[in-house]
């Protein structure tokens, strides 16, 4: 079933799996209408930059109102702070936040085709994602909090602030795998690549372009 944002439409593919009850929620970054699509799919809170506030106007205020973002600043803020205020708010007895979404790719791609897995590798940025990887390690697997990769298409045709142009009437095409669990991946390399696998079967789901 589709959800309706203004005059887009949010369509599931048919393989889209469950939300994770609690854990981190990867998405791809194509624009700052992410800020308004990925958040709102995965029901978590997100990590951005203040600017975004500005950009997305009253989604980024409520959802700042409701501290469903936490700020970062590019090139300041560390994975290991960033990691242990999430890791804090996540595993605290009152009120904790069940789900934190964030882009692995750092900053918004626009790229047409991908290659495959390896092209993905080049563009993460794994120091937040190796981060929690290694924190979730440490526990035993029934304690560890997974994550899942959820891939959306043609959000910059919804809003592409480089450009500047703003659309009507788009199909946004989304699609969410299965949990992953660092205890399924003995390695830092094992892990990303698993990942990106994941995150290519996913592209090509909802109708990436392969080349």
């Amino acid at each position: 079933m589709g959800h309706k944002l203004t005059s887009s439409s949010l369509i599931p593919h048919d393989n889209t799996q469950p939300l994770i009850g609690r854990g981190y929620v990867l998405a791809n970054h194509r624009s700052f209408m992410d800020f308004c699509v990925d958040p709102y799919l995965a029901n978590a809170t997100v990590l951005s930059r203040a600017m975004v506030i500005g950009v997305s106007l009253f989604t980024g205020l409520q959802m700042w109102l409701e501290e469903r973002i936490i700020f970062i600043q590019r090139g300041k803020s560390s994975a290991a702070s960033v990691t242990a205020q999430m890791i804090q708010t996540m595993e605290r007895p009152q009120n904790p936040i069940a789900r934190y979404q964030f882009y692995p790719e750092g900053t918004r791609r626009t790229y047409q085709t991908l290659s495959g897995p390896d092209e993905l590798l080049g563009y993460f940025r794994k120091g937040l994602l190796l981060t929690l990887y290694q924190h979730e390690g440490k526990k035993p697997r029934t304690d560890q909090f997974p994550f899942q990769i959820q891939i959306c298409m043609n959000k910059e045709h919804v809003m592409n602030e480089t450009k500047l142009e703003c659309g009507s009437g788009v199909v946004i095409p989304y699609t969410r795998g299965p949990p992953m669990y660092a205890a399924d991946h003995a390695t830092d390399d094992q892990f990303l690549r698993a990942v990106a696998d994941e995150w290519f079967r996913q592209y090509v789901e909802v109708g990436g372009v392969v080349g």
